[in-house]
């Protein structure tokens, strides 16, 4: 179990990239950036009893989920089960991350018209309105490292992000992300 692992080695769930650690619980600076580690708000170190920080998060997607809505998020997007997925080299498990985790998408998987949405630059402050956030950013050069559902890693550029199945229902080449890839920002490009 993941648990068992990050609970003897609690550096698997920091980037050997991310030097510093985010300031304080419940607030914007919890949250990881660039070069910071967020905390995790409800799990300890099982060591020492401290903080728990990581710089890796979860496609949210990859979750059995039971209850639709959550942050906008359809039951019918879910994958629900490793095994679901298509096109397992490109659909995302992990990668790095501001955040525990993100779900990028579009209708009818999300509600929300901003989870594609980039923010102005790669430490802006991503809320779960701005789902893609959570893994856009420039950790490594103009991209991050990811872990893809068939066991694959590798480095992905920012633009290509966009182009990976996150959820059941997400097009690579719907409207709304062609919009989004031709209007991204200077910084991710």
């Amino acid at each position: 179990m993941l648990q068992d692992s990050y609970n003897k080695k609690p550096d698997l769930l920091m980037c050997p990239a991310v030097k510093e650690k985010a300031m304080e619980a419940n607030t914007e600076q919890a949250f990881g950036a660039t070069s910071k580690a967020f905390q995790f708000m409800l799990i300890q170190d099982s060591r020492t009893g401290g903080k728990l920080w990581g710089s890796y998060g979860f496609n949210l997607w990859m979750y059995n989920a039971k209850v639709s809505g959550t942050q906008g998020r359809q039951l019918g997007g879910y994958w629900r089960s490793t095994s679901a997925p298509r096109i397992t080299s490109e659909t995302p498990l992990m990668g790095d991350a501001k955040w525990r985790g993100g779900a990028p998408g579009h209708r009818p998987d999300t509600y929300l018209g901003t989870a594609l949405r980039p923010l102005g630059s790669s430490d802006a402050f991503a809320t779960k309105e701005h789902e893609m956030a959570h893994f856009a950013m420039t950790r490594h050069s103009k991209g991050i490292n990811m872990c893809f559902v068939d066991g694959s890693a590798r480095y992905v550029k920012l633009p290509e992000l966009y182009r990976l199945y996150w959820s059941r229902n997400y097009n690579p080449s719907h409207p709304q992300v062609d919009v989004t890839i031709r209007n991204l920002p200077d910084w991710m490009e």
